[in-house]
């Protein structure tokens, strides 16, 4: 014996948001991951608009080309860090 449960909702849930999306909503929220076979689907507003309705669309963001571009992006990834604490202490 098996049982189905369906479960309808006409609110709108904000489970997830697109690699990319530094809004403040989206923290802590699932980061669907960008690969080969997701990538059609998401470059484009439209697109995404097609398969997932009401998902913010940010621009798909590009990996660094080279060492050198990585370790400048991680040292200011590391300095936004350093300025997060600063408005976590003031209760932002």
């Amino acid at each position: 014996s098996s049982c189905l449960l369906t479960v309808s909702s006409s609110t709108r849930a904000d489970a997830a948001c697109l690699p990319g999306d530094e809004s403040v909503d989206c923290i802590g929220f699932y980061k669907v991951p960008l690969d080969d076979e997701i990538l059609p689907y998401v470059e484009t507003p439209e697109e995404l608009a097609k398969v997932a309705p009401g998902l913010r669309w940010v621009s798909p963001p590009q990996p660094p080309k080279t060492y050198k571009e990585a370790l400048v992006e991680i040292n200011s990834l590391k300095v936004k860090c350093s300025e997060l604490d600063d408005d976590i202490m003031k209760g932002n």
